[in-house]
C-alpha cells in the first residue's frame, strides 16, 4: 500500500500536519514497544513492509511522562501524558513515506482498508513534539483511549505482561531509563498473582 493523496490529505487535515512532515520520510519519537527493533521489524513485516529502526537516535521528551494507560488489543499500551517535571526517554527513527501506511496501520491510526480510522475507533492521534538531547522536531503517537490497569481482564494480563517485557527489552537495548516500565511489570505481576 502506498500513501495516497487522499490518505495524505486526511492525515494533514485531521492532525494539523503538513506534507513536509511525511516527505521524503518522517521522524518519529517511539517510547513503547516500538523501542524493540525485533518487534518493530516483525510487526512491519506482518503489514507487508520490511523496515527496522532507520537512523535511530536516543532522545528525551521533556514535560511528558510515559504511562501504561491506553486501551489496546493486549489490554493496555503505552502513551505519553503531560507531566511538568517529567521526561520520557525514547528513540527517534525515520519512517520512509512508502512505509508510512504500514506503520500507521500497525498503530491503529489506519483501518484494514488503509483509511484513517474514525475518532471512535482510532487508538492514537499523531502529534508533533520537540525532543531535547537532541533538539529535534518529530511526530509521535498520543493515546486516545484511556484505561487503567485495574480494568484489564485476567485473561489479558499475560499478553500485557509480554507487551511490557518487549518494551522493556527495547528500552534496555538503547540504554534508556526504563524504571517506569520495571514498575509497570511489577504491578502486572502483582495483578496476575492476586487474580
Amino acid at each position: 500500500m502506498v500513501l495516497s493523496m487522499e490518505m495524505l490529505a486526511d492525515l494533514i487535515t485531521l492532525f494539523g500536519l503538513s506534507k513536509s512532515d511525511f516527505y521524503p520520510s518522517s521522524t518519529w519519537f517511539s517510547y513503547g514497544s516500538n523501542l524493540s527493533e525485533i518487534d518493530f521489524r516483525n510487526r512491519m513485516k506482518d503489514r507487508g513492509y520490511e523496515l527496522g529502526h532507520l537512523n535511530p537516535i536516543r532522545a528525551k521528551l521533556d514535560g511528558w511522562r510515559r504511562e501504561l494507560a491506553n486501551a489496546s488489543k493486549h489490554g493496555l499500551a503505552y502513551t505519553i501524558v503531560r507531566g511538568t517535571s517529567s521526561t520520557v526517554e525514547g528513540l527517534l527513527h525515520e519512517v520512509p513515506v512508502e512505509a508510512l501506511p504500514a506503520f500507521l496501520r500497525k498503530e491503529g491510526v489506519l483501518d484494514p482498508g488503509y483509511r484513517v480510522r474514525s475518532d471512535a475507533t482510532r487508538s492514537y492521534d499523531i502529534i508533533k513534539i520537540v525532543t531535547s538531547e537532541p533538539n529535534q522536531e518529530a511526530l509521535t503517537l498520543f493515546g486516545r483511549c484511556p484505561k487503567p490497569l485495574d480494568q484489564v481482564t485476567h485473561n489479558m494480563l499475560q499478553q500485557l505482561k509480554t507487551y511490557v517485557e518487549v518494551s522493556l527489552e527495547g528500552a534496555k537495548s538503547y540504554q534508556l531509563n526504563c524504571s517506569d516500565m520495571i514498575s509497570d511489570l511489577g504491578a502486572i505481576s502483582k495483578s496476575l498473582r492476586s487474580q
